[in-house]
């Protein structure tokens, strides 16, 4: 169904009303508190203007809303950073499990948010870290998934860095599959982790992005875009609304994306002198995504982004706008 000319106001006072919503209508109102998590909408001058909305699916009206609210406001959740400060929740054990020497292992993560938010539920986004599979680690200082938590946190979101397993012998054994597995695996774990503490940590689990640097990138690019890592059965990626990946690679196991919601979008943030992961290698991965993919080059950049500020500044900023537009836009089921 195609919506056209869909009044704010109209849509403001679909926020409004957003608890008489049925579960069938859209599944981001399930909570009534979400509502809180939009508080900015509701305050100050009342929308008035209208705005072409063409789309080729059923948009739910509060997450139009929403975006043209950010689009328009000044010093806005989740664009701006509109918390001064942010705290950070060290060492939360989030699974336990088995290393490649077969040792029983706790696995970790840093939990970001900012300090002082009333909002009952807020979007999350899951960082994995770099390193080959062999190093780093959740707070490494190399990687720039800190920098963009923290800068995160501040603009409204709770984010979250991850430690999965490594294993330093996987080149030397031939292990690239089984150790990329048991990574994806980890991350599976932590999206589940976030579900079960959702209330917690006020968290709405039905908004989750994925990041990654490196390696991590493309952990996270084949575990939601292939089913060849974890099990679908095993591993439900209804939630995920969007994908980032810093200076990954393309999908390994399979040609093309085949798994997970085709309208959650991924963003390739790549250097075009990268002489680790190639950027002919971002190039075929943008191929493989098709319309679910879109690519933002730093000219002259290489495999790091720590370096310098306008390295931050252009992943600060691509982040935050790719998310506007894409964590939030709600596609319901049905016409």
């Amino acid at each position: 169904m195609k919506c056209k000319k869909l009044a704010a106001v109209i849509c403001a006072l679909a926020v409004i009303g957003a608890a008489a919503v049925s579960a069938a209508d859209t599944r981001s109102l399930q909570h009534a508190d979400f509502l809180n998590q939009t508080d900015f909408l509701l305050k100050g001058d009342s929308p008035t203007a209208a705005f072409d909305m063409d789309c080729n699916d059923k948009v739910n009206a509060m997450d139009l809303v929403m975006m043209k609210r950010i689009e328009l406001a000044e010093n806005v959740r989740y664009r701006d950073s509109v918390f001064d400060s942010v705290s950070v929740e060290k060492d939360i054990v989030f699974s336990q499990t088995k290393d490649y020497q077969d040792n029983s292992i706790d696995l970790a993560l840093d939990l970001y948010q900012p300090e002082s938010d009333s909002a009952a539920y807020r979007p999350a986004v899951i960082f994995v870290h770099g390193g080959g599979m062999y190093t780093g680690s959740k707070d490494s200082e190399w990687d720039p998934l800190v920098s963009l938590a923290t800068d995160l946190a501040r603009k409204g979101y709770v984010c979250l860095s991850i430690d999965y397993r490594l294993n330093p012998e996987w080149e030397a054994t031939g292990a690239f599959n089984e150790t990329m597995k048991n990574a994806a695996e980890d991350v599976a774990s932590a999206v589940n982790w976030v579900r079960a503490n959702a209330d917690t940590y006020r968290i709405n689990a039905d908004y989750i992005a994925l990041a990654g640097y490196s390696a991590g990138a493309e952990i996270v690019d084949n575990l939601y875009f292939s089913d060849r890592l974890v099990n679908a059965a095993d591993f439900d990626k209804q939630g995920i609304r969007a994908v980032i990946s810093i200076s990954g690679n393309r999908l390994f196991f399979d040609s093309s994306a085949c798994s997970g919601d085709p309208h959650t979008k991924c963003l390739i943030l790549h250097g075009d002198a990268d002489t680790i992961n190639p950027y002919s290698d971002a190039e075929k991965f943008l191929a493989q995504l098709g319309a679910q993919g879109e690519m933002q080059t730093l000219s002259g950049n290489s495999h790091f982004w720590t370096e310098t500020d306008e390295q931050q500044l252009f992943l600060k900023h691509h982040i935050t706008d790719f998310l506007i537009r894409n964590l939030f836009a709600n596609y319901a089921e049905g016409e």
